[in-house]
């Protein structure tokens, strides 16, 4: 029930990891403003998560509070790549400690999207981490830069074939070079990204056309400063209500988030965030 995707950015003062997501839950119903970005206890990556509620919430909530109580993956001793490992070591153990992953009666189905600022590489890492059920263990791909450039969605697939509008990766998949062919020529390798994977989300949310995805659109990102930041998102457009990882704000609440009106993106330009106002980029 997610469409949630991560890429690099390049803008004109360097680049910048982004993650954004839908805000839609379903479980006998629809509930439409739900975190699917995770602030970390470290402020030099971010977790997202697709799948099964049942299983990523748990586990998103139980991997942040082992990073924060162990303090070598808390306060940045590890490198990003031993958090990573750290993280999928934390959910292995969490699967063994019942009956729940072996009793064959749960159809185990999560992943989740893991990046930020690695300091001993000094570029930006980013990996889809999964369970597969087969080795009954965590496992881990790299997303590396490619023809859509250095981008991942993850979230609803139709694998059985009779369910076309719950495929959400694979028409944000279509989508993205459709975008980037029409701006930027012929798809070539090593290709740069500005926040063409943003107007995907944008425009499928907005479409109605895939029941499993809704709500709100997440923001947030990683700077090479190792700092994060998460957005608040006017939404559905610029005269609409203010939202943070999915939900309306109250009236009377105030937040350091900063504000951006989804459609104000302009391509290759500097997108430093204000805090309290809203970003210009």
């Amino acid at each position: 029930m997610t469409l949630a995707v991560s890429w690099e950015r390049t803008t004109s003062i360097g680049s910048e990891l982004v993650f954004a997501s839908d805000s839609r839950v379903r479980q006998g119903g629809e509930w439409d403003c739900c975190p699917k970005i995770f602030r970390l206890p470290r402020s030099d990556a971010l977790l997202a998560f697709a799948g099964d509620t049942m299983w990523a919430y748990p586990i998103a909530l139980q991997a942040i509070a082992a990073m924060h109580d162990f303090a070598p993956s808390r306060v940045g001793y590890y490198d990003l790549r031993r958090l990573r490992s750290h993280i999928m070591e934390t959910i292995d153990a969490m699967m063994r400690s019942g009956s729940a992953a072996t009793n064959g009666l749960h159809v185990i189905g999560f992943e989740f999207l893991f990046g930020g600022w690695c300091w001993q590489e000094l570029k930006f890492r980013l990996w889809r981490l999964y369970w597969a059920p087969a080795l009954g263990s965590m496992r881990h791909d790299p997303i590396e830069n490619g023809h859509l450039g250095p981008v991942r969605f993850i979230g609803d697939r139709d694998y059985k074939k009779d369910s076309p509008e719950s495929e959400v990766v694979g028409h944000a998949k279509e989508m993205l070079p459709t975008i980037l062919r029409e701006r930027h020529g012929p798809l070539t390798p090593g290709r740069t990204l500005d926040m063409e994977p943003w107007e995907v989300l944008l425009t499928m949310l907005r479409s109605g056309e895939h029941p499993t995805i809704g709500g709100p659109p997440q923001l947030a990102k990683v700077y090479r400063s190792m700092n994060s930041t998460v957005f608040s998102v006017l939404w559905p457009d610029a005269d609409g209500q203010p939202t943070l990882l999915g939900r309306t704000l109250l009236h009377y609440e105030k937040t350091e988030a900063p504000r951006v009106d989804p459609d104000e993106w302009s391509q290759h330009a500097p997108s430093s965030p204000t805090p309290g106002g809203t970003e210009k980029s």
